[in-house]
């Protein structure tokens, strides 16, 4: 009867080993992910950052141009088109730049989670282990 059960509990350690293994190896590729997904995040926010201050720099000028031709006695309209349309395009590229950034935060969320499930199969396999 003992050696029955040392068998058996043999048996049980020799598959859990592997599952463990995986499971680890599984929680390893979601920790990369996120690493590079938060890599990601980082430059995108440092890419939206830049367009913030050329947009900011941008609406400066327009309205620099626009008290400057008043100040002339000019009609301001004519000569910040342009800088409008800029200034539009910018905003256009921000507003894309901040949609990527949603969406990366989307799926960073998303990779968290499956980390934080494969993490607690690992806890749960280690306290069944522990119990025997």
């Amino acid at each position: 009867m003992e050696v029955r059960a040392l068998r058996t509990a043999m048996e049980q350690l020799a598959s859990t080993g592997p599952r463990v293994q995986f499971s680890m190896g599984r929680l390893q590729l979601q920790e990369q992910r996120i690493n590079t997904l938060v890599r990601r995040m980082d430059e995108m926010r440092d890419r939206r950052t830049a367009v913030e201050l050329e947009l900011a720099s941008k609406q400066r000028e327009i309205a620099d141009l626009e008290e400057s031709l008043r100040r002339e006695g000019m009609q301001p309209e004519a000569r910040a088109k342009g800088l409008r349309t800029e200034a539009s395009q910018i905003l256009q590229r921000l507003q894309g730049l901040q949609s990527e950034e949603a969406a990366l935060g989307q799926e960073i969320a998303a990779e968290q989670g499956r980390w934080s499930e494969i993490n607690q199969r690992l806890e749960e396999l280690d306290r069944a282990l522990s119990r025997k």
